[in-house]
């Protein structure tokens, strides 16, 4: 993006109610990776880094054209990070939804190489700047992950984990090649429904190769659980380590957190800084789901309050 495009978008992300979601007109290359953060907080303070974060993987395949795209991932994804803060001391959950690139996947799995799809997320994940952290990759999203951690070393540097729910993996299997002599730094986890898809995805070639196998996780999912994922949520919760939480936020001066009983969707969209020339945070709320809709009908509901307060006051008035 040119600099006076960059300016322009600054200025105009600066003048927006950031509790109406983001603006509907922003440039093109925003709309292909769209990163979402589920909290208890209405609206998020941007941070420096994401340290100890849980970063979801996702594209939706389920060719839902009801809601908007943000709607379908608060729908899938409020249950589990409901889920997830109750099991843990985490206080965010984070969603890299790349929906809008799916038409490139097929490209994507026919190289071993970042492709497109890949490397429109690693710019995202880039700025995103995670640090010891948790990258979750659901269904097909699985080999982009790997390739991800095998193909970037910062990546593979930023995540201490990387989880596999129900991995859907290409046939062929040009979609990886580890050309390292090393093994990964960062674990594995396998999460599928039953033992045999789980021993079919740890004697892929991906897993040989890459993953030291004292570093290859197990663990057995409950059939029909894929809202909340209960038993992902707790193995989670017992991993050493430390969460997404205040204690371990980077943010200056600190700030309270304010807890609400809801879950909160935010979208984080990084703009350049004017001052500092570096890439900061912009938070835009899309609310818990819920609020509008209650507060529409409040509102009508006050609205026919007072219509029959006044046709109260109106035969009174003809009565005396």
């Amino acid at each position: 993006m040119a600099r006076r495009a960059r300016r322009e978008l600054a200025r105009k992300l600066d003048w927006h109610d950031e509790y109406d979601g983001p603006p509907t007109d922003l440039p093109y290359e925003y709309s292909f990776v769209k990163l979402y953060c589920f909290s208890r907080q209405q609206l998020e303070v941007p941070r420096v880094r994401a340290q100890y974060a849980a970063v979801v993987l996702w594209m939706d395949l389920s060719g839902s054209e009801e809601g908007k795209q943000h709607d379908n991932a608060r729908s899938r994804f409020s249950g589990f990070a409901q889920a997830y803060f109750e099991e843990t001391e985490a206080k965010r959950l984070y969603v890299v939804d790349f929906t809008k690139l799916k038409n490139e996947f097929l490209a994507e799995t026919a190289t071993h190489r970042l492709s497109k799809v890949t490397k429109k997320i690693l710019k995202v994940l880039t700025k995103f700047n995670p640090y010891a952290s948790t990258l979750i990759a659901v269904g097909p999203a699985a080999c982009i992950a790997v390739k991800l951690v095998c193909q970037s070393d910062l990546m593979d540097e930023r995540f201490d984990r990387v989880v596999l729910v129900r991995p859907k993996l290409p046939q062929s299997g040009v979609w990886f090649r580890y050309e390292r002599q090393e093994k990964l730094r960062t674990a594995l986890a396998i999460c599928a429904e039953t033992e045999e898809r789980i021993d079919f995805v740890a004697s892929q070639d991906f897993v040989l190769q890459a993953c030291d196998a004292g570093r290859v996780h197990r663990v057995r999912l409950d059939e029909g659980d894929d809202e909340k994922d209960s038993a992902l949520v707790s193995w989670l919760g017992a991993q050493d380590g430390y969460f997404d939480c205040e204690e371990t936020a980077t943010v200056y001066p600190p700030q309270e957190y304010d807890v609400y009983d809801e879950i909160y969707m935010n979208e984080i969209i990084f703009i350049m800084d004017k001052y500092s020339k570096q890439f900061t945070q912009k938070f835009f709320n899309y609310g818990d789901g819920e609020e509008y809709e209650e507060y529409s009908d409040e509102e009508e509901e006050s609205g026919e309050e007072e219509e029959e307060e006044e046709n109260g006051e109106e035969d009174g008035e003809q009565g005396g």
